[in-house]
């Protein structure tokens, strides 16, 4: 179900403390939007609190975390609220014999908690909550200011990013429930691979003498042609078909396991 409207006076609830948590607080910040925090490093009794005044949650928690967090905290937490008040215990961590039960819903059923929950998984599909990636990677460093409102998100359970983030105003894809997981391995694919790249060719070179930062503007202006020119912009073997070249490349890699990774990526290109 699309959850549709924005929530006059939102309050907003992110659970995490990780790399996204870090830069969604600063976000937050430099947006002038208030915000709500929690991880568990603090007390499970504050984030039942926290979870009565949010109208949004977001959970900036690893993947694999989070249907395990929605089913035995969130919808947990629904669950003890939906108990008249007499018949009430507290709300741990831990999960009793006497707990209400949680509730579960169909894949297709908006769960109805008192807030709306948001995750920001770019593979994941959880019934009950929206799904927003930010399609950016997020280094150790917290980016310039104005960096944060040019993020694109794809947003998926919703119609407009205010749905999910209130108050932001970044431009955003709607994407099917069934494409995400192939949109998140071709981010994968672009984001990090690469950069397993880099590392081994780094090492490498540096070993034959190559300095760090004469390898490290190669890859500057590889990036900038790219961004430049698009596919015109490869160069060497692969875009003048120097066959000859690419075998005496394959043979050097001999006994190395990149050698398979060279070998896929031109057959890749062809």
């Amino acid at each position: 179900m699309i959850l549709t409207g924005q929530t006059p006076h939102s309050s907003f609830l992110l659970v995490g403390a990780g790399r996204l948590a870090r830069h969604f607080t600063f976000a937050f910040q430099v947006f002038g939007l208030p915000l709500l925090r929690w991880d568990r490093s603090r007390p499970w009794s504050e984030l039942n609190s926290l979870l009565d005044e949010a109208t949004h949650v977001g959970l900036a928690i690893s993947d694999d975390s989070l249907e395990g967090f929605v089913r035995d905290h969130l919808a947990r937490h629904l669950a003890h609220r939906q108990t008249p008040h007499a018949a009430r215990g507290p709300v741990s961590r831990a999960v009793s014999a006497t707990a209400p039960p949680a509730p579960t819903f169909a894949s297709t059923e908006a769960a109805p908690y008192p807030f709306r929950v948001i995750h920001f998984s770019g593979a994941k599909n959880i019934p009950g909550t929206i799904a927003a990636h930010p399609l950016m990677t997020f280094g150790p460093a917290i980016f310039p200011p104005e960096e944060y409102g040019r993020i694109h998100f794809t947003l998926t359970g919703a119609e407009r990013l205010s749905d999910a983030l209130p108050g932001w105003k970044n431009s955003f894809t709607l994407m099917p429930a069934g494409e995400r997981a192939r949109y998140h391995a071709l981010c994968v694919m672009a984001g990090n691979f690469p950069q397993l790249i880099w590392r081994k060719c780094e090492a490498d070179l540096g070993a034959m003498g190559i300095p760090r930062e004469a390898f490290r503007d190669y890859l500057e202006k590889a990036a900038a042609n790219y961004a430049a020119f698009g596919p015109a912009a490869v160069t060497g073997p692969l875009a003048r078909g120097d066959l000859g070249t690419a075998a005496l490349n394959r043979e050097a890699l001999s006994g190395d396991k990149w050698q398979q990774v060279y070998e896929s990526f031109m057959e890749a290109h062809a």
